[in-house]
């Protein structure tokens, strides 16, 4: 993994790049054991949340429909994905297959946790004889999940193209 900066000749780039590779050749055993278990409880963590938080939307299911719905669905989750995206990418030096694991299962989860919620939900609107027409789990995961994943694709389109303000440039 080469880094580069605007500012940074070539070589001092390759210099900074193999003082960092020392580094994490020189972690102690309890360091990447800390460094592993936390990815794990931020992932843990990030289940929990989207579980806790589909149970906090279910009054949102109950009374708004259509766009309503979708825009606040959206957006609730935009701000958790936010918050997630923020901290995956301030753990240093995860592997490939733990942003995978990141950016995909968790979403996945995270879609089928909201059609689980939405098919109880369109339960009690029946069952309570509510006005609000039950909602398709599908289309309100997808509205959860589309809102959740957009700051990850930010994040990972800024990435590819140098955008990353002030941090060294990440070329993959």
């Amino acid at each position: 993994m080469t880094h580069t900066h605007k500012h940074w000749t070539p070589e001092l780039a390759q210099k900074t790049q193999n003082i960092l590779d020392r580094g994490e050749k020189r972690k102690s055993t309890l360091v990447t054991f800390i460094d592993n278990a936390l990815y794990w409880i931020v992932l843990f963590v990030a289940i929990i949340c989207n579980l806790v938080l589909s149970v906090a939307l279910v009054p949102f299911l109950l009374t708004l429909t259509g766009g309503f719905l979708a825009f606040s669905l959206f957006i609730i989750s935009a701000s958790f994905g936010t918050l997630f995206s923020f901290i995956i990418h301030g753990i240093e030096k995860l592997k490939p297959t733990q942003h995978i694991i990141a950016t995909i299962f968790i979403p996945a989860l995270a879609l089928i946790n909201f059609a689980v919620i939405t098919l109880l939900s369109n339960k009690i609107i029946i069952s309570l004889h509510l006005s609000t027409t039950p909602h398709n789990p599908l289309l309100v995961g997808t509205y959860y999940v589309s809102g959740y994943v957009l700051p990850e694709i930010i994040a990972h389109y800024r990435g590819k193209t140098g955008h990353e303000g002030h941090l060294l440039e990440q070329n993959i």
